[in-house]
């Protein structure tokens, strides 16, 4: 009976593999690992929906350290990790979003969780960004590359929390700047978790740091040798409507702005403060970004802002500019303007990437990649005869950063258990509100104009020639501005549609 019992159940087995191989074969198979290691299930295979993937909930998303409750009843998948909560019904795209005990959000999701395989499955890259795992799509290996972001560089983090729906630009050193100079007057587990967001081990060490990269650019403006222009600016802004007339800047904490930051401190009130902030913005950026708050209900705000004007090392003539298609990520062609050069440049090819680097003077440089964008694999670059073509374009971003750093593991700073008793001389508890962010940049035949600002806005509770290779930037492409003397990535973006 045993072995009759044995034969039956591998039958059984047979049949239910042979019904999954009419929906599945090697070639259509999605993978999923986690820290580098596979998780993907034994007995049901990932799919794709709408150009979303979708995995089983309960076994993928418990590998990431979450909970996942399902209730019967009334059809709700709940997704649980730390204060952070997920409530979906099956077959609706609303997702609601709890963070800690105040903050709800309604997000519109692509594609609706669904039961298959006598399993529930759910799009995952919305989970497990919710839940602060970074989600990355290998096409060549039809793989979700799911990892901690305790593993990341901050940069790395931020670029993975950007959407990919839409073009964007930002600058991971202005907000780390304006972050660190805000962590100068934050205590105890807000300090600590802002720290391990912004991947600072020592907050001393950092505003040194932060004082030779400004002093480098400050010589870099004055030099009559220079062709950049590359200014970084900050300030702090007391409200004393909000803050009470006797409340100040804490000495100490005024100082290290004032020292490393190279950062001014001003008093402003309900009336003044929308236009002295944004006129002081408006000097910093060379008028590139003329606003960046239009709200003076706040009680303290801290702003960087960084402004740039590089020329290529290698002009581009205007007479090779002219009209060429950019097809998006959509797949739909534009005819937009395109210049034309062929240099010796920095290049990198590998079976996912392909890249050129682009010199300015004065040791910056721009890195336009085509596929995936790992800025670790750029160090190991052949300078090669390239015959370059890339879009003029110019293009605007802004950005409200506060689920992003949320999502990233900075928490406790937006909550009412926030500590900034650092800053304000007053007792006054004090959280952040936001983290606002706008970047400008324009690309043409000279050279690179880009401009940054962050508002942290606190409130209470050469050789023989060779045939050239050819590089077009014709289709979405990710680009990075960096200081190769200082090791430090400006700017960076991805052009997905044409401007």
């Amino acid at each position: 009976m045993k072995k009759i019992a044995f034969i039956m159940s591998m039958v059984m087995a047979f049949c239910q593999l042979s019904a999954l191989a009419t929906t599945w074969s090697y070639e259509k198979a999605i993978f999923v690992t986690y820290n580098d290691e596979e998780i993907a299930p034994v007995d049901v295979i990932p799919y794709i929906e709408n150009d979303r993937v979708m995995v089983p909930a309960r076994y993928v998303l418990e590998k990431l350290g979450a909970t996942v409750e399902w209730n019967e009843l009334d059809k709700i998948v709940t997704v649980r990790k730390d204060d952070v909560v997920n409530v979906i019904k099956l077959d609706t795209n609303i997702a609601t979003k709890t963070v800690g005990l105040h903050d709800v959000y309604e997000i519109e999701l692509d594609v609706a969780p669904t039961i298959k395989y006598d399993r529930v499955f759910v799009p995952i890259r919305y989970f497990a960004e919710a839940i602060g795992v970074s989600v990355e799509w290998d096409g060549d290996t039809r793989t979700v590359v799911l990892r901690d972001s305790t593993e990341m560089s901050f940069e790395e983090k931020l670029f993975n929390t950007i959407p990919n729906d839409k073009n964007f630009m930002v600058s991971p050193i202005s907000i780390k700047m304006a972050l660190a100079m805000t962590a100068n007057g934050a205590h105890g587990d807000t300090k600590t978790e802002m720290l391990n967001t912004l991947g600072i081990t020592d907050l001393d060490e950092y505003n040194e740091e932060t004082k030779a990269l400004i002093e480098r650019f400050n010589e870099l403006n004055t030099s009559k040798d220079s062709h950049t222009e590359f200014k970084i600016s900050n300030s702090i802004w007391i409200n004393s409507d909000t803050a009470g007339e006797k409340a100040r800047f804490d000495d100490k904490f005024t100082s290290t702005v004032a020292n490393n930051y190279f950062g001014t401190s001003s008093v402003v009130n309900k009336k003044n403060a929308v236009d002295k902030i944004n006129a002081w913005v408006s000097d910093a950026t060379n008028k590139k970004i003329t606003e960046i708050t239009q709200n003076s209900d706040f009680l303290a705000m801290l702003i960087n802002a960084i402004y740039m004007k590089a020329k290529w090392v290698d002009s581009f003539d205007k007479s090779n500019t002219y009209k060429e298609a950019f097809t998006d990520i959509e797949g739909n062609a534009k005819d937009i303007d395109f210049m034309h050069q062929t240099e010796r440049y920095g290049y990198y090819k590998d079976a996912t990437t392909e890249a050129v680097e682009i010199p300015y003077y004065d040791g910056l440089c721009m890195y336009a990649i085509k596929g995936d964008a790992d800025f670790n694999k750029l160090k190991d670059m052949d300078y090669r005869r390239v015959r370059l073509s890339m879009p003029k374009w110019t293009a605007r971003s802004s950005f409200d950063l506060k689920d992003t750093l949320y999502n990233m593991g900075m928490k406790k700073a937006f909550l009412d258990s926030a500590d900034f008793s650092k800053m304000l001389t007053s007792d006054t508890g004090l959280l952040i509100d936001s983290v606002i962010h706008k970047t400008y940049i324009n690309v043409d035949e000279e050279g690179t104009e880009a401009a940054a600002v962050t508002a942290v806005v606190v409130g209470v509770t050469s050789a023989l020639l060779e045939d050239p290779i050819e590089f077009k930037l014709n289709e979405p492409f990710t680009y990075y501005i960096y200081d190769t003397q200082t090791d430090t990535i400006l700017f960076m973006g991805k052009m997905l549609y044409a401007e």
